[in-house]
Parts: structure tokens; C-alpha cells; sequence
């Protein structure tokens, strides 16, 4: 090799490094100047638009309460069924149980106590459902995952359910059927015109729909009933108004990248451990970018029916996208907005969509114990199969769960005695092969469940 050859390749050596190095950090410099201006583009047009992204913005959005006679005739109703209720805080045994005619209830006494006392309570509230009186709910934020309000408005709906259950053991179902339409026209009206959050919501609905559910069990309702209650559940919106802070919104407020720095400052220790020089302008863009395709995902997905393979497929895709533009070199090891990065932020998307699935599988599992009681008192009998109910309107989708899985269904020979289980045909890793096709309780494994997961129709007590 000649001696120009070698101090070529000296020079190479000695200058290539760093100028390597001065490319990377040039290339890393300007990727972050331009995603902190991306990022900053993004929250001004949010708070163009009327999004709060500060969290002063939030509190006067979500903390401004002005009270009015009315919403204040709303709070003392409250109020007065609160302490009526303090009643039975130490709890009367078998008051919380759904009792049908002609069976004994040891806890009756005390229900139609109960009951005696809150009639002018209950006729307050007739009058301000009648008066399209709305409810709006003051709410304090004390941190950015919470939202509370201290209006006990669950006190009124307990006291409809406990009128239920009182006129389903004395056989009334006219007065059964006015009650439950008026605790689910409470419950609209909260979430409407007050709204709660997310999960106040999926507690309130499931209650109403476990009410519901269990009236079911014994012979009680007669075929327009039914009906009724069928369309109430099938039309009717329960969701309501959501109080919860939008994601969005509640990330650029709390976790703000700073324009006199480039990198978000430490909340938590949490945060400490998953970005050990602090985040950068790509972190705070791509969470951005996350959390809006998360919205819009869950917007435009209707959990009601299955999601096709495809669809799966191109929703894996986009955020593989806004996962795949978000690494950077400055966060070694947590270099993306991988797991541990969007728990920490608490911008991960399983919370929110269990909330809104759960709400449509206790929506289903209602709906078919109606559709199976109306069918055995048109018929007298209940169907052999869930394709029987074909026969007064259901259909396939009525009985399939979010997951694409069906409920699970057996009568017996006769027709007399039904079970209906909610995990048909889909074992757990954990349970012997095929036990998903037969009810919990007669499971080896996981029989603890019944409570909760199966029902049965005309089953004699034990």
C-alpha cells in the first residue's frame, strides 16, 4: 500500500467518528426541535378549539358550578334519601335479596318500613322527573386520573331498587315495571344533563341491568312486560354523559413540554424509572398522537358487533406506526413508546376499552334472560337452543359477546328449567378442555363463578 493510500485512510479513521457523531447529533437536535414544534402546533390547535390544556383551563371547565334552585331541590332529595337509607347501614339480612311471590322473605317487616318512610321522598322525585328538572353535578378534580363529585345520587337509585324488590315479592308487577323504567330514567337523567365518569357509569348500568336480570329467575312478567322491557333495554342509550377529563386534554395539561425546555419534568418516580434523562419532544408527540388515534379508534368501532381480522390488522398497524416514529436514542432503554412508557403516562388503552365492552356484554346477557323469559311464557317452555328466540325476534348478534364468543344455553328435556352462562364453548388456559360448555356450577374447576356468571330459569330452591 503506497504511503498516499495509508494517510488516506488515516484521515478516514481519524475524522470519520466524528463526524458520525456529529451527524447523529445534528439528525437527533433537529428531530427534536421539530417534534417540540409539532407538539406545540398540536396544543394550540387544541386550545383553539375549546380543548382546556392547562390545568386551569380544566378546573374551569370541569369545577365550575353554579347552583340553582332546582339543582338544589335535586341535592336536598339526595340528601334526605341518604340519611333515610342510614336506616339499614348496619344491614338487615336478606334485604338485598329478590325474593319471588310466595316464598318466604324474613326481611319484609323492615322493607315495608322502609318503604313507608320514603314514599314522600319518592314523590319528590316523581315530581322533578316530571318537571324535567336537570341534575347537574359539581365535581373537583384533585389529581389528573380522578374526577369526584360528593352528590350521593346512588342513595336514590338504591331506594328504587329496594321499592322493586318489595313490589316484585308482592306480585305487582305494574308497580315492578314503573320502577325500574324510573330508575333507568334517573340514571339517564344523571349521566345526561350531569354526567359521571367512566366508571360511576359502568357501576350504575351494571346494577340496573343486575335488577333487571335477576327478575328473570321466577315466573313474574307477562308478555307485553316483557316486550317493555326488552325495548328498554334494546333503545335505550344508558351511557350517558361521560364527567371524565378528556385523555387528550388531561395529558398536555399534566404533562406539559415546557417551552423554555425541551424535556417533561418528573412527576412521580414512576416516570424516573422509564426515562432516566427525562422525555423528550418525541415522547410528548407520539403520546399525543397515541392518545388521539386511541379516541378515534374507540369513536368509530362499534362494540356490538365482532371486529373483523382486518380490522384488527390495520388498528395493530397504526399505532405500530406511532410507536415506530417515537424511538429515540436519548431514552436508552425505554427508547419508544413501548408498554412500560404508556403505563407509566397512564395513556394505555385496555381501561378504557374493558369499561365499554363490559357495558355491552351485561347489556347482552340482560337482554337474552328476557328474550328466554318472554319465549317460555308465550310458549311454555323454554327453546331447546338459543335459536329458538328467532321465533320472537332475536337473532345471533343478540347472544354474541364483544370477544365473538356466544353465550352459553341449556334447557332441560322438558323445557321446565334453563341455565344461560356467559363463556360458551371458549375454556380458560387453566381449565380442563371444553368446560366452557357446561354451567359453573357444575364445573370442577371455577365453581365459585355461578354467582356471577349463570343464571337459571324455574330452579327450584335447594
Amino acid at each position: 500500500m503506497s504511503y498516499r493510500a495509508t494517510d488516506v485512510w488515516y484521515r478516514v479513521w481519524m475524522w470519520g467518528p466524528p463526524v458520525l457523531v456529529l451527524i447523529a447529533i445534528t439528525w437527533g437536535v433537529g428531530r427534536e426541535y421539530w417534534a417540540t414544534s409539532r407538539y406545540h402546533a398540536i396544543v394550540d390547535e387544541l386550545e383553539s378549539n375549546g380543548v382546556p390544556v392547562t390545568t386551569t383551563q380544566i378546573r374551569d371547565r370541569y369545577e365550575s358550578f353554579e347552583p340553582t334552585n332546582e339543582s338544589l331541590e335535586w341535592k336536598e332529595l339526595s340528601d334526605a334519601v341518604s340519611i333515610l337509607r342510614e336506616m339499614s347501614r348496619d344491614s338487615v339480612k336478606g334485604l338485598s335479596d329478590l325474593v319471588p311471590p310466595n316464598e318466604p322473605w324474613p326481611a319484609k317487616p323492615f322493607a315495608e318500613l322502609m318503604s313507608e318512610q320514603a314514599q314522600p321522598l319518592l314523590e319528590k322525585m316523581d315530581t322533578l322527573l316530571a318537571k324535567d328538572v336537570p341534575i347537574r353535578l359539581p365535581y373537583t378534580i384533585p389529581n389528573r386520573y380522578m374526577s369526584v363529585t360528593q352528590y350521593l345520587f346512588s342513595s336514590l337509585q338504591d331506594q328504587l331498587n329496594d321499592e322493586f324488590r318489595l313490589a316484585y315479592h308482592n306480585g305487582d308487577s305494574e308497580r315492578a315495571l314503573s320502577l325500574i323504567q324510573k330508575s333507568r330514567d334517573l340514571g339517564q337523567r344523571i349521566g345526561d344533563s350531569g354526567g359521571l365518569n367512566n366508571y360511576s357509569q359502568q357501576i350504575r348500568n351494571r346494577d340496573w341491568f343486575a335488577v333487571v336480570r335477576k327478575s328473570m329467575k321466577a315466573e313474574f312478567w307477562d308478555a307485553n312486560q316483557l316486550r317493555e322491557i326488552r325495548k328498554m333495554i334494546g333503545d335505550s342509550d344508558l351511557s350517558g354523559a361521560s364527567s371524565d377529563v378528556d385523555p387528550v386534554s388531561r395529558f398536555v395539561a399534566w404533562e406539559p413540554l415546557k417551552r423554555q425546555s425541551y424535556f417533561v419534568t418528573y412527576e412521580d418516580e414512576g416516570e424516573r424509572s422509564v426515562f432516566f434523562f427525562g422525555a423528550t419532544g418525541v415522547h410528548a408527540l407520539a403520546a399525543v398522537e397515541w392518545l388521539q388515534a386511541d379516541r378515534e379508534e374507540l369513536e368509530d368501532h362499534n362494540v356490538t358487533r365482532k371486529r373483523t381480522k382486518r380490522e384488527r390488522e390495520e388498528d395493530q398497524e397504526r399505532f405500530g406506526e406511532i410507536v415506530d416514529r417515537s424511538r429515540n436514542w436519548v431514552s436508552v432503554p425505554y427508547a419508544t413508546m413501548n408498554l412500560d412508557v404508556r403505563q407509566v403516562w397512564r395513556i394505555s388503552r385496555p381501561n378504557r376499552l374493558r369499561l365499554q365492552t363490559q357495558q355491552h356484554n351485561q347489556k347482552v346477557w340482560t337482554l337474552i334472560a328476557v328474550y328466554l323469559r318472554e319465549y317460555q311464557v308465550e310458549n311454555g317452555e323454554f327453546p331447546k337452543s338459543l335459536d329458538g328466540l328467532q321465533s320472537i325476534g332475536a337473532n345471533s348478534n343478540d347472544w354474541t359477546l364483544t370477544t365473538g364468543e356466544q353465550l352459553g344455553y341449556r334447557a332441560d328435556s322438558d323445557g321446565a328449567t334453563a341455565v344461560l352462562w356467559t363463556d360458551a364453548g371458549t375454556p380458560h388456559p387453566t381449565e380442563e378442555r371444553g368446560i366452557g360448555r357446561i354451567p359453573y356450577s357444575e364445573r370442577t374447576y371455577g365453581a365459585g363463578r355461578a354467582e356471577r356468571y349463570e343464571m337459571w330459569f324455574n330452579r327450584k330452591a335447594e
